[in-house]
């Protein structure tokens, strides 16, 4: 490894640039999975590809961090936004690889909800890693965080009336409540993605007001 007391800053902002670019592809690819449910193992295959992908990047971020004495931003701030952007990542890929594990054979309205809050929340976080370069534009990064607190507060919402619903209607067999066991780990992964999306919104809004 290798190791520089003055860092190149373009590195860091490189790095983070291409995780943001990673996750907006696989929400992209999430949404194309969930609104348009044919051809699975080859959209599986594209998510699991940039699950790789975003793990490269990741371990190329902490390889810089080790390797550098001065950081553009907090050490700190700069490994947890790295490993919150590909959590995203990872509970996109997650809640897909389910789909095919537990055999699901149609997709429901509220998985496909959720796609639309992951893809518009990971637009709008890959614009807001682009406002780290340029100290003048970290101040739009506050009012794109309070966008990602509405998304995150949506997903509370269809993952809170999902389950209510699920579980309230009946009568149920046993096959139907083995399906609604199935959904509500899919739906809470998929709610977990726009955690991660909103705790990525929340160390960038903290740089920002630091640094801006």
């Amino acid at each position: 490894m290798r190791f520089s007391l003055f860092p190149e800053s373009r590195r860091f902002y490189d790095l983070v640039e291409e995780s943001g670019t990673n996750v907006l592809a696989a929400a992209q690819a999430l949404d194309d999975l969930l609104s348009d449910y044919t051809d699975l193992k080859t959209k599986l295959e594209r998510l699991h590809d940039l699950e790789h992908k975003g793990d490269e990047i990741t371990h190329k971020m902490i390889d810089e961090l080790n390797g550098t004495f001065v950081t553009p931003f907090d050490r700190e701030d700069l490994s947890f936004l790295a490993r919150r952007l590909d959590d995203v990542v990872d509970f996109a890929w997650a809640a897909a690889m389910r789909l095919e594990a537990y055999s699901i054979d149609k997709i429901t309205p509220t998985a496909a909800t959720f796609g639309k809050l992951i893809l518009r929340e990971s637009e709008v976080l890959n614009e807001s890693v682009r406002c780290l370069r340029d100290r003048k534009r970290m101040r739009r990064i506050l009012d794109i965080a309070r966008e990602v607190h509405d998304i995150e507060n949506q997903a509370d919402t269809v993952l809170r009336q999902a389950l209510a619903k699920r579980y309230n209607s009946g009568p149920h067999t046993i096959d139907t409540l083995i399906l609604g066991m199935k959904w509500s780990e899919i739906y809470a992964i998929l709610e977990k993605a726009t955690d991660r999306g909103e705790d990525v919104a929340d160390t960038l809004q903290g740089i920002a007001l630091k640094y801006a």
